[in-house]
């Protein structure tokens, strides 16, 4: 019997047991240390139950030769739920020591916490000393503080496990926010998951555009490469576990597989004990689930389940991001599809009033291209009777020196005049070519912008007479450049003297003036008319496309269009126009000086 002393004493030792031991070992071994040394047991055992087979293991002994005890002991009927002491020469229904020693004393002490038992504490002595109320107190003090450090263990675990869990879910949570296409996503997510904790098997499957099928998409685990080669389609709504999730968006944990009615084996999965499926909505619309398996069973714990159904919605995010983003990138390509079909038809359009431009123009280059043509053909025809006239005279004593100088002067004379008549001529075809040579894509280069200028008014010379016009250009300085297409600019010239001529045409002509200015940053080009001028409820449509104020068949709508397009899109400049009815109209084209 202790003293009061000795037992405070004696209580004092066994509450020294630290409650928040991380080993559990450490533990078994200080509650050993004073049930053998402090309470004078000779043999000290802690069994813990082991949930899934109800029966005691032993984790730590201390006392004797040990070699013959017990490793596991069964309960049944409540044998172990309740204190028991013996202190005849009697066994235990169940000797932890299997008879191998002559025990005289024992104590069994069932370790708590609340009303579920966690195991058993064995305390026994060779010595005729029976243990007393206060001994069989003692070592109940020492089973509670052994249950407390097992609590707390178990706590400090959850909370490790849960601290892992968080951290696996933010990894993967940065994987599905890195990741844009879903066909890299999902397969690096189900192995994140798969690979981090420990599961047996997880997959996506995602609806598809019908809702009516929930299709495999990525899985990972030993059986994952199989199972996605034979592929896995099951309908959204059906007797299993994906169909029920998928249908009513609600998530479905089995603990047991064994018990669940939804519940229908994978041949490749043969092992799978519980499982898990979450789904993954968006907009309160299901898209997919994912899919856990388990080889133990209860794996899916709150705090687990927790964490499955964060990741899922970051999968759900995921998959909607990526889908998104799919979508723009196809509406992209439909775009830069629409913007080449855009500008081929903007090159057409060009090509098209360019060469009905031309065919307006074809009469006037058929006589502009006739009168050097037939300058230079009366030219060859004189050539050719003064060399007959020179040819006959050889030998003719009559014809003298000054004969002779005669006949080589009007040579001259002749050449000079077919000269300039090929000259024309030459100039004519290279005003033509300005206006052809930007038919296909040219490279923009650095050109003068006043010869560009005159041979599109060289080439509109019979347009200009035919319409009773007379065109004056005016050049600040033959130096002024422009970076672009010199075609491009041509165009420009021709259709704003061509739609000159014609607001001239119901005042009988009139003067158009064309004047080309520089400063530091802009060049500007002003081409103006003393035409029927423009109505202010025009003037704001005037580069629309198709708006015309000709006649039918007289305009395609398109000259100023194609001007401003030019202007703005080529250049990089702007058009501004200004007109009064009546009196005239006047365009203003600014260019950015050439870099």
């Amino acid at each position: 019997m202790f003293s009061r002393e000795v037992e405070l004493s004696i209580l004092y030792e066994i509450s020294s047991i630290p409650a928040r031991l991380s080993s559990l070992q450490l533990i078994f071994d200080l509650a050993l240390d004073k049930a053998a040394r402090v309470l004078g047991a000779e043999v000290a055992i802690i069994y813990l139950v082991e949930p899934e087979t109800s029966r005691l293991r032993a984790h730590a002994a201390r006392g004797l030769r040990l070699a013959k005890v017990c490793e596991f002991l069964p309960i049944t009927d409540g044998e172990f739920d309740s204190q028991q002491i013996r202190t005849e020469a009697q066994s235990f229904t169940r000797d932890p020591l299997q008879g191998a020693y002559p025990i005289q004393a024992a104590l069994g002490v069932p370790i708590r916490s609340g009303s579920e038992m966690l195991g058993w504490l064995y305390a026994a002595r060779l010595a005729d000393r029976p243990f007393d109320e206060v001994e069989v107190s003692l070592f109940t003090v020492l089973a509670s503080r052994i249950a407390t450090a097992l609590e707390n263990l178990e706590q400090l675990k959850m909370a490790r496990q849960q601290a892992i869990r968080l951290q696996i879910a933010a990894e993967v949570g940065r994987a599905v926010t890195s990741v844009l296409d879903i066909n890299q996503l999902l397969p690096r997510v189900v192995d994140l998951i798969h690979e981090r904790f420990g599961y047996y098997h997880v997959g996506v499957l995602l609806t598809d555009l019908t809702g009516q099928w929930v299709i495999l998409q990525a899985a990972s685990g030993k059986a994952a490469p199989a199972i996605c080669a034979a592929g896995l389609r099951l309908a959204s709504g059906g007797s299993n576990l994906v169909g029920f999730v998928t249908a009513t968006g609600q998530p479905k944990v089995v603990q047991d597989v064994t018990g669940e009615p939804l519940y229908r084996l994978h041949p490749l999965l043969p092992d799978t004990r519980s499982e898990a499926v979450v789904p993954l909505v968006i907009a309160q619309t299901v898209v997919g689930v994912l899919d856990v398996h388990s080889q133990s069973l209860g794996t899916f714990t709150p705090e687990a389940f927790l964490i499955l159904a964060t990741m899922a919605d970051q999968i759900a995010i995921a998959v909607q991001n990526a889908r998104l983003h799919a979508a723009e990138k196809e509406r992209a390509a439909e775009l830069e599809r629409a913007y080449r079909e855009l500008k081929t038809n903007q090159e057409n359009l060009l090509m098209t009033e360019k060469m009905a431009l031309l065919g307006r123009l074809t009469a006037g280059i058929a006589h502009e291209m006739n009168t050097p043509l037939a300058a230079v053909r009366a030219a060859l025809a004189e050539l050719d009777k003064l060399i007959k006239e020179y040819e006959s005279s050889l030998g003719d004593p009559t014809v003298t020196l000054d004969d002779y100088r005669e006949i080589a002067r009007e040579m001259r004379q002749a050449l000079e005049l077919a000269r300039k008549a090929a000259e024309l001529s030459a100039a004519f075809v290279h005003s033509i070519k300005s206006q052809t040579r930007d038919l296909a894509p040219q490279e923009r280069v650095q050109f003068a912008v006043a010869p560009v200028i005159r041979e599109s008014l060289l080439l509109l010379n019979h347009a200009l007479r035919r319409g009773k016009c007379v065109a004056n250009f005016e050049a600040a300085s033959e130096l002024i450049q422009l970076y672009g297409s010199p075609g491009r600019l041509a165009q420009i010239i021709t259709n704003l003297v061509i739609n000159a001529v014609d607001a001239s045409a119901q005042k009988g002509g009139g003067r158009i003036s064309l004047r080309l200015e520089a400063t530091a940053e802009t060049i500007t080009l002003q081409v103006s008319d003393q035409g029927s001028g423009i109505p202010a409820e025009t003037l704001t449509k005037i580069f629309d496309p198709m708006f015309t104020t000709k006649p039918f068949g007289q305009g395609t709508g398109l000259g100023l269009t194609i001007v401003h397009d030019i202007v703005t899109g080529d250049f990089g400049g702007r058009i501004e126009v200004t007109s009064q009815p009546g009196q005239g109209t006047t365009f203003i084209l600014r260019f950015p000086q050439p870099s």
